[in-house]
């Protein structure tokens, strides 16, 4: 796939590699000048009045352009394919222009469509319990069946249960990474990226080479409540990425909805807490439905067929689920020994048969069988 960014969407990767700048500083230079190319020509006095920084910063854009690693950049997303939309261009998801410190440029595999306003953030804790797990599952699965995008992360636990959900019915999901491309996180991800990029996209506001370091995820949280119409939180403590995830959604002006937990579940504490402070309380998809005004219309088609075309399986996914059914759960080196594949082609096999509703991967490299999950 060819990458043709217009200048705009050029200036502004350069900026990116200024790391004194953020979003709100790139967006100032580009809405004070003419246009873009004039960011690299400013007099030092001229730049200070823009975004009151030091002149040294001035001069360190004035050569960004020609630096190692812009141009490495500009290879790189132009041989990955990397799409990017700038916050000037028409395909930039509106929502974002009104959230604070907007984004200034997006990453992304996949496609944005303008559809994608119907659109619900399931967000949660990364160790989360097996019915938090099955919980953002049934959610996302309901609410892709309406044709209403899925929203996550991309995290272990509530996140990747909720694009796996949105995958399993044949909907979009859009996850939102808190790193670049080159350094996907968390590690092992790259299978269901590669699924979410089919039925949606994978968006990042960083540049590839950008680590997951923590300060950038609540950078991540604010454009996956910004996306969204509505912020589902389906578990989490009180002190949680997915809390602060609803609180953005709460400045920004979102409804924030949550699915009541055990109470004295540690990870039921944040979700409990939102309830008792005026959260809507959801009980399935249908309650989120109606907030979005969207309860009642006709479900996507082929979502049924999807699942029930995964019944019979190959015979290596057979072999897996005969090995899953011998016991409650089983670590993925376990499996790994009772079929002649490599590691590499396992991760394929059960990454298809999680998509298709079969097993459902747990914390540690564990796995387990739907139907077992389902009688308990």
């Amino acid at each position: 796939m060819s990458f043709s960014p217009n200048k705009t969407c050029l200036d502004i990767i350069a900026l990116l590699f200024v790391t004194e700048l953020g979003p709100k500083s790139i967006v100032a230079l580009v809405e004070k000048t003419s246009e873009s190319e004039e960011i690299f020509h400013l007099s030092e006095k001229r730049f200070s009045e823009i975004i009151e920084k030091k002149p040294a910063l001035c001069r360190a854009v004035r050569t960004i352009r020609t630096s190692r690693e812009y141009l490495e950049e500009i290879a790189y997303i132009e041989r990955e394919g990397i799409r990017c939309v700038c916050y000037r261009d028409p395909g930039y998801p509106a929502s974002l222009r009104n959230i604070y410190g907007m984004p200034p440029i997006l990453f992304y595999r996949g496609n944005l469509f303008a559809r994608d306003t119907e659109s619900v953030a399931i967000v949660g804790s990364r160790r989360c319990s097996l019915y938090g797990s099955r919980i953002a599952e049934k959610l996302a699965f309901g609410l892709a069946e309406e044709g209403v995008t899925v929203i996550s992360g991309m995290a272990r636990g509530i996140d990747s249960a909720a694009h796996r959900g949105a995958l399993k019915a044949g909907g979009r999901t859009i996850a939102v990474i808190g790193s670049g491309f080159r350094n996907m996180y968390p590690t092992g991800s790259e299978k269901l990226a590669q699924a979410i990029s089919k039925n949606g996209a994978v968006v990042t506001e960083f540049v590839s080479g950008i680590r997951p370091v923590r300060t950038n995820f609540p950078r991540r949280n604010r454009i996956i409540s910004g996306l969204a119409g509505v912020v589902v939180v389906a578990e989490a403590a009180r002190k949680s990425g997915a809390m602060i995830t609803a609180d953005l959604a709460l400045e920004q002006g979102k409804e924030v909805m949550a699915v009541p937990g055990p109470v004295d579940a540690y990870t039921s504490g944040g979700v409990n807490y939102l309830i008792q402070n005026g959260a809507k309380l959801v009980t399935g998809a249908e309650d989120i439905l109606e907030e979005l005004n969207l309860s009642g219309r006709s479900p996507v088609r082929g979502s049924h067929d999807r699942i029930r075309s995964a019944a019979g399986g190959t015979e290596k996914e057979k072999k897996v689920l005969a090995i899953l059914n011998d016991e409650n759960t089983v670590h993925v080196d376990r499996i790994l020994e009772h079929l002649e594949v490599s590691s590499g082609v396992l991760s394929e096999i059960l990454l298809k048969m999680e998509l298709n509703g079969l097993i459902r991967r747990l914390a540690g490299g564990r796995y387990v069988s739907d139907r077992l999950v389902k009688s308990k």
